[in-house]
């Protein structure tokens, strides 16, 4: 005769109580379906429902960090290239003149003296341009590398290097092989099996 069936609130209560005992108590499927008065089958089957929802959430959460962190990474990655940009761009500065005019007298004293003085002020720009500062570079290279660990094309890109390599070895083995016995072995003091 087949087990009843159990209500959605009886699973949990039984997946609750047998993520503690597998997890906690350390106890096999075997020790567990004994204490709870279950088939082993129905224990592996809760055990694997419940691995498996751990696996969906852990991904969940995983996936959520990896996009908080790439988003970190755009904002980051916005602001060094507006740096890059204003470091490169054209400088305007003012140099301000001052020139004093007038007459110019003998004092007693033997210096000078300036009658009918005007001041003229003269602004002046100078205009210039940036060759960029390359440290802005070195952050934003340093960004993309950052991304692809984090998407997973650095190890992709390590898998197809690899797989390059293996074709282009494979390709090879179509050509005769190399003859080793073309040139004399030099191996001084080797003592073969024949001597002495």
């Amino acid at each position: 005769m087949a087990a009843p069936k159990r209500t959605q609130e009886q699973i949990l209560s039984d997946r609750a109580m047998i993520a503690h005992l597998s997890m906690r108590e350390r106890l096999t499927i075997r020790q567990i379906a004994a204490r709870l008065g279950m088939t082993h089958q129905m224990v592996h089957y809760d055990l694997k429902a419940i691995r498996r929802q751990w696996q969906e959430r852990t991904q969940e959460t995983l996936d959520e960090t990896i996009a908080e962190e790439i988003a970190r990474l755009d904002a980051l990655e916005l602001e060094l290239w507006a740096a890059w940009e204003r470091s490169i761009g054209k400088r305007t500065e003012t140099i301000k003149e001052v020139q004093e005019e007038g007459v110019r007298i003998p004092s007693p004293d033997g210096g000078e003296r300036i009658m009918g003085t005007r001041r003229r002020t003269r602004a002046r720009e100078l205009i210039s341009e940036g060759v960029g500062n390359v440290a802005f570079i070195r952050e934003l290279h340093k960004i993309s590398q950052d991304r692809r660990v984090l998407l997973g094309m650095e190890e992709k890109q390590q898998n197809v290097k690899i797989m390059v390599e293996r074709e282009h070895a494979f390709a090879n083995l179509d050509a005769p092989p190399p003859n080793i016995m073309a040139e004399p072995l030099a191996l001084e003091g080797f003592i073969g099996p024949d001597a002495g």
